[in-house]
């Protein structure tokens, strides 16, 4: 079993990849930190509490993390995921009976990390507030990891939420700085990644038609969300950027083309969250980034995420 630690702003890719993971039976999910991002700090609690009750697995340790980014004031951006970051349904559904942690979320990873040195890996799928505090925490932190994987970034300032930026980066640049300038070793998932890896419309619908807790559930936060970006966005086929970063961490045999390189980070003005690629000696590069994933593999994970009997 491998162990993970997930660091999320659930909303509804977020939820998706947490029920990926919970039904692998090789990962050890050794705890799940919250984030503001998607939706605020309280809605991401209770989403979390809501996916491990769709999941039968409340005995998942779980931390409260950040409620706002490192400078303190949250930046206005379009609620996609709904207004509860479950597509307008999480009063539907019961959250699990868990209390999470009194240890904040950074410093549980810091902890988590102490105690299994070199071993464990961190799926950081929202704003990376969280993973910049527990550096500053513990500046050993980079090399207690054996690897993070990032869901974030635009290398070729493709973004989804400016021009030239991703989302998670965006929401809290001076965190995504201190992270993916450190020395830690990095795999990103990035949002062109995402777009060279949509599901087509038709294969998503009929994934999502089997009369399980799991489909039932991810067919109703998904549909508004599925409806915006293809009638208001136009893209062919569903995009899925957490679960496609879980899928990296499920099934790393799985990656067919990636790159090495440095990133930096802009955070201010017009180019706020822009991840530039920086050329430099190949043994400083420190970012594996994922360009393609073998489709096969990734559409027999969601298949199985969504079958899955919990």
């Amino acid at each position: 079993m491998r162990p993970l630690f997930v660091d999320t702003d659930v909303g509804v890719d977020d939820a998706i990849a947490l029920l990926m993971l919970l039904h692998a039976p090789d990962i050890a999910l050794v705890g799940i930190g919250g984030v503001q991002g998607n939706c605020p700090l309280d809605a991401v609690m209770r989403n979390i509490a809501i996916v491990l009750n769709v999941a039968d697995a409340p005995q998942i340790p779980v931390y409260r993390g950040a409620a706002t980014p490192l400078m303190g004031v949250s930046l206005p951006f379009d609620l996609v995921h709904g207004d509860d970051g479950l597509g307008g349904v999480a009063h539907r559904y019961p959250a699990a009976p868990i209390a999470p942690s009194a240890l904040p979320a950074a410093m549980a990873l810091v902890e988590t990390a102490r105690a299994m040195p070199g071993d464990l890996d961190v799926l950081a799928l929202g704003p990376l507030t969280n993973i910049a505090l527990a550096m500053r925490l513990d500046p050993d932190l980079p090399r207690l990891v054996r690897r993070f994987i990032i869901m974030g970034g635009a290398l070729t300032a493709q973004g989804n939420v400016t021009p030239v930026a991703e989302f998670n980066i965006w929401a809290d640049a001076e965190a995504a700085k201190i992270v993916l300038e450190s020395e830690a070793r990095i795999t990103l998932v990035t949002w062109e990644a995402t777009l060279a890896h949509t599901v087509p419309w038709e294969r998503w619908h009929a994934m999502l038609a089997h009369e399980t807790p799991t489909a039932r559930f991810v067919r109703a936060i998904s549909a508004p969300l599925a409806a915006r970006c293809r009638t208001e966005w136009g893209y062919t086929g569903m995009p899925l950027p957490d679960p496609l970063a879980a899928a990296v961490v499920l099934r790393p045999e799985a990656v067919q083309r990636a790159a090495t390189c440095c990133v930096a980070v802009e955070t201010a003005g017009l180019a706020r969250g822009l991840t530039v690629p920086q050329a430099g000696a190949p043994d400083a590069a420190n970012v594996f980034n994922i360009e393609a994933f073998d489709t096969a593999t990734w559409h027999t994970l969601l298949e199985r995420t969504f079958t899955h009997e919990s």
